[in-house]
């Protein structure tokens, strides 16, 4: 490990810290993967594999508790340590940062009630209308983004459509996952959702985005519902899509 300033600098290999360890601070990776995983029994469990721009190890800072799992470099990586003070600054200054830790908290806490469900409902099998569903958009209706930068086409199959890049933290993956066309990592994990209600397609800015959305050069304000309708241009940050719906009459 090699040390200066805020950036550390681990070896492929090389545990950042162990299940168990007393932490006050969180990293935030500017190069490199990182594993997250737990020692069990005969066998280690990875929970994440974390990249450029995820964070890690902020239970430590918010809860005052032990590491609940081993964090290793999976390759040579930077990290900026953060610690209490900083992080606060920091959330002072970029919203979004308040807000994905927020959604990795409730994804936690979501996958924790999934499994306390699960272990009550023993021995019964759980049924699959259990499992939320959501909603389709109904039949007959088509619509779909075409990503100009790679000419990939989307399909919109949910009434609402959440547009971003994957968030490895969470676990959050969005419908229209622009990761590969967005490396600089401008576009917001969860920047957009179009949203179909009433017959009808709406684009809107997910609170915390940052870099901006804009509909046909317009900026796009967060939580204001904007009509769309064949053609209109969306651009998150720097990716631009085209919108494409045939609606019957």
């Amino acid at each position: 490990m090699e040390q200066r300033d805020f950036l550390i600098r681990f070896r492929k290999g090389e545990i950042i810290f162990n299940e168990g360890d007393e932490g006050h601070e969180m990293y935030i990776i500017h190069s490199g993967k990182v594993r997250i995983f737990k020692k069990l029994e005969k066998r280690e469990e990875t929970l994440a594999v974390l990249e450029k721009g995820d964070f890690f190890g902020e239970m430590a800072i918010l809860e005052n508790l032990p590491r609940s799992a081993t964090a290793e470099a999976l390759e040579d990586c930077e990290l900026i340590r953060v610690n209490a003070s900083m992080l606060d600054e920091m959330m002072k200054r970029n919203p979004e940062i308040s807000i994905r830790i927020l959604r990795n908290l409730a994804s936690k806490l979501r996958e924790t009630n999934e499994k306390l469900m699960f272990y009550l409902s023993q021995p019964t099998v759980p049924q699959t209308s259990q499992i939320p569903q959501r909603e389709l958009i109904p039949e007959g209706i088509k619509a779909r983004l075409l990503i100009e930068k790679t000419r990939r086409w989307i399909p919109i199959k949910f009434k609402e459509t959440y547009l971003g890049r994957k968030d490895l933290t969470s676990g959050f993956v969005p419908d229209v996952d622009l990761t590969e066309e967005d490396p600089d990592r401008f576009v917001s994990r969860r920047h957009a959702k179009i949203i179909f209600r009433e017959n009808k397609f709406y684009i809107t800015e997910e609170v915390g985005a940052m870099n901006g959305t804009f509909l046909n050069g317009e900026k796009v304000n967060p939580g204001i519902f904007y009509p769309l309708k064949n053609g209109d241009e969306i651009t998150l940050s720097l990716i631009t899509l085209i919108f494409y719906a045939d609606i019957p009459k």
